[in-house]
């Protein structure tokens, strides 16, 4: 199942990354230069968060966004978003069905 979920994910975001779409959304770039801002900018840390959207998104692009090829494309965004699809996957696979023998 991981390699199943795994494979669609890198398929996905590599079809998404020649297309050109990763930033196609400008929210997309916001957050990556949100998450940007935490380690380069003019006052960098934590309080460069403080935005209306939740932090997790900009906590985890933040060790892509340091790479400027992988920040610049999109990337640093989508390997988090891959990684957290396959991890959802996996916690979502099917479960053994309840036994309804006691009903009987």
């Amino acid at each position: 199942m991981f390699v199943l979920l795994a494979g669609l994910s890198v398929a996905a975001a590599a079809f998404v990354s020649r297309s050109g779409w990763t930033l196609y959304y400008g929210d997309a770039e916001a957050h990556l230069n949100i998450a940007r801002r935490i380690l380069d900018s003019r006052t960098p840390g934590y309080d460069q968060i403080g935005t209306s959207w939740l932090p997790l998104p900009h906590l985890l692009a933040l060790a892509f966004v340091r790479d400027d090829r992988l920040w610049r494309s999109g990337l640093a965004g989508a390997i988090p978003s891959s990684a957290c699809f396959v991890l959802a996957g996996l916690y979502h696979r099917p479960r053994q069905p309840p036994h309804w023998d006691c009903w009987r």
